[in-house]
């Protein structure tokens, strides 16, 4: 429930700034959309890895004793899993640069483009997105159901 709740939240965010930011670039671009339709996956799926990560993290990395909240966001593991979400955005504008490069080249230096070149980096983003997700959502169930 906790998991489904942040993730409305998140993914709704998420999804009004990704169509929002990318308005502009839609009316420069009409026949191809692809930016508003990259940008609204990669929130998807950044969305549900993000959600899954820290609600997996700080189940491993709860501590039930702490009284002071401040504590709890610089503690140790808080760091650790704003160092582990940190790198997953760090890859996933590894993977997704170059295509988009390609993109913003065809938009405003007129240069060819094929928009099947997202397809693969598209594809290892919603891998990499799903086992981390999976890992997490693991890696947490099992960390609560150790502490209770």
């Amino acid at each position: 429930m906790k998991f489904l709740l942040g993730l409305a939240v998140v993914l709704l965010l998420a999804l009004v700034v990704s169509i929002a930011t990318n308005i502009p670039f839609v009316r420069l671009s009409a026949s191809r959309p692809l930016l508003l339709y990259s940008g609204i996956f990669t929130s998807f799926w950044i969305s549900i890895t993000m959600v899954s990560m820290n609600l997996g993290f700080g189940g491993f990395f709860a501590n039930y004793t702490e009284k002071n909240p401040i504590r709890l966001a610089s503690s140790q593991g808080a760091t650790l899993t704003f160092l582990a979400t940190l790198l997953y955005l760090i890859a996933v504008v590894t993977i997704l640069i170059l295509p988009l490069n390609s993109y913003f080249q065809f938009i405003f230096v007129f240069r060819e483009f094929n928009p099947a070149i997202i397809v693969v980096p598209g594809t290892i983003v919603a891998m990499l997105s799903t086992g981390l997700t999976g890992f997490s959502i693991v890696f947490g169930v099992n960390s609560l159901r150790r502490d209770f």
